[in-house]
């Protein structure tokens, strides 16, 4: 029995591994994911899809249920599946894997994993048959920002930056439901919870990291900008700013991400332009229109935009 679990094991490995090769060269798979005008199919993209829904995706239930490692290889091989082509995403939720996903997304659970993480994030971006209020009922949001505190206070780096995309793509989803009458915006209140652990990360080294939690810093400044923006332009956060700003964080030889910078200046400019929001001058203030000034000179046209408009704001103050 353990021969044979072993070789099954190793099977599900090369599987898994053999696959990935395929789907990530374009002559083989082609390119599912570009463009409409852009996409194309590879050489040998039906004979993948045929293997894929005939052999390989009917056994990830099962596989799920076993033992340690297998559930991993499964995740790993659906994972990069979905990465690839989202179309699968309907496949995987008729094969009833979505909400499980879910609920795997616990600190407690075994299959609480990166692949786990990503396969939950590319199933809320596709657009998934799971409605908001049963997302709502399975705590979803809840679970990623337990995930997300446990991955900040503990350094689970791998952890840090698929969680925090979760993190951004729950928002443009539910953003995007509450706009159309379909959700009360239950999710994202969540993560407005966390805005402190996302200015928190874009503190760290990892450009990944910093940049994702940037963006999700972005989304509870455009969401929530009343309760957002004066709490960014306070004294503790703005120390945070300008050490990022500064560039503090950045080992020897590197520079600081072109999309951080782009990601921050949209965070305080739309902080700024909220009414009573900049509260006077003070010496974080006086430090951020130094840094801006600099940043006014930026060979980059949209970080120099956004340098001017916010350095004439804090300007403004002094």
């Amino acid at each position: 029995a353990s021969e044979s679990g072993d070789m099954r094991f190793f099977c599900l490995r090369m599987i898994s591994e053999v696959t990935q090769l395929f789907l990530s060269d374009s002559e083989l798979y082609g390119s599912p994911t570009a463009a409409a005008e852009d996409a194309r199919a590879g050489i040998a993209t039906a004979a993948i899809d045929a293997m894929m829904s005939r052999s390989v995706l009917p056994l990830v239930p099962q596989l799920l249920k076993e033992e340690d490692p297998m559930p991993l290889y499964a995740l790993k091989l659906l994972g990069g599946l979905l990465e690839v082509n989202p179309g699968y995403v309907r496949t995987v939720e008729q094969l009833g894997l979505a909400a499980q996903f879910f609920e795997f997304l616990s600190l407690e659970h075994s299959n609480n994993n990166v692949h786990n993480i990503r396969l939950c994030r590319q199933i809320i971006a596709a657009g998934s048959l799971l409605t908001t209020q049963e997302l709502v009922a399975m705590q979803v949001a809840e679970k990623v920002s337990a995930v997300l505190e446990y991955a900040t206070q503990n350094s689970v780096e791998p952890f840090l930056e698929p969680v925090l995309d979760l993190c951004h793509a729950i928002v443009v989803r539910d953003a995007k439901e509450a706009e159309s009458g379909r959700s009360q915006g239950a999710l994202m209140a969540v993560l407005l919870e966390q805005s402190g652990i996302f200015l928190e990360l874009c503190a760290q080294p990892d450009a990944h990291v910093s940049c994702a939690a940037a963006l999700c810093l972005v989304d509870m400044v455009s969401m929530y900008p009343t309760q957002c923006a004066p709490w960014l332009l306070v004294p503790d956060s703005l120390a945070v700013v300008n050490s990022v700003l500064s560039g503090e964080q950045l080992q020897a030889g590197t520079t600081l991400p072109l999309q951080l910078q782009l990601h921050l200046l949209d965070a305080l400019c739309r902080s700024v332009r909220i009414p009573g929001a900049l509260q006077g001058s003070t010496p974080d203030i006086q430090q951020l229109c130094g840094l801006t000034k600099q940043l006014c000179e930026s060979s980059d046209s949209e970080v120099k935009t956004r340098a001017v408009e916010l350095h004439q704001a804090l300007t403004a103050v002094h």
